[in-house]
């Protein structure tokens, strides 16, 4: 089975995860950043995912416009897409639903949410500021859902959910 992990990661954790679930899938899986995805073809892959993380309410720009560039090619593959945010799960999931082209969301074998992490050192002067404002983050923070990417790669390796 060939799978490709692509992701886009501004500050280094969607990367983690995306290497973490790469880690525990069976087969050849190729793991590419969203900015060198384009010239890879999605056909000689038997199923694709897509990692975004959510910045601000809305999935990352570069993974976007990615999905949208290449729309016709994910919706005529085996897909599916992990999401990234501190919203935890719920608010996570509900500002992916909001921001990603409802017809590739309809089309997809699964989503699920990974986790959420804040690096105030890797952001600059502004972004910091509105963590602090809006994200009420004033320190480091970095949360993994570890059951949740499992389970991922346990649909990825087409083996049962059963323990």
């Amino acid at each position: 089975m060939k799978t490709l992990i692509i992701y886009g990661s501004k500050y280094g954790f969607t990367e983690t995860l995306a290497k973490k679930l790469a880690d525990k899938v069976i087969g050849d899986v190729k793991l590419v950043t969203v900015k060198k995805a384009d010239k890879l073809n999605l056909k000689e892959f038997d199923q694709v995912v897509i990692g975004t993380p959510i910045y601000i309410g809305n999935i990352y720009k570069d993974v976007k416009n990615y999905c949208q560039k290449h729309k016709e090619e994910i919706l005529a593959s085996s897909y599916r897409f992990f999401v990234v945010g501190l919203g935890g799960p719920v608010e996570s999931m509900k500002n992916f639903d909001s921001s990603m082209d409802g017809e590739l969301i309809e089309h997809a074998v699964e989503y699920a949410y990974f986790g959420g992490a804040v690096f105030l050192d890797r952001m600059n002067v502004i972004e910091r500021t509105m963590m602090k404002k809006i994200g009420k983050k004033t320190t480091f923070y970095e949360g993994i859902n570890e059951e949740g990417i499992e389970a991922f790669a346990i649909s990825l390796n087409g083996e049962d959910n059963e323990n």
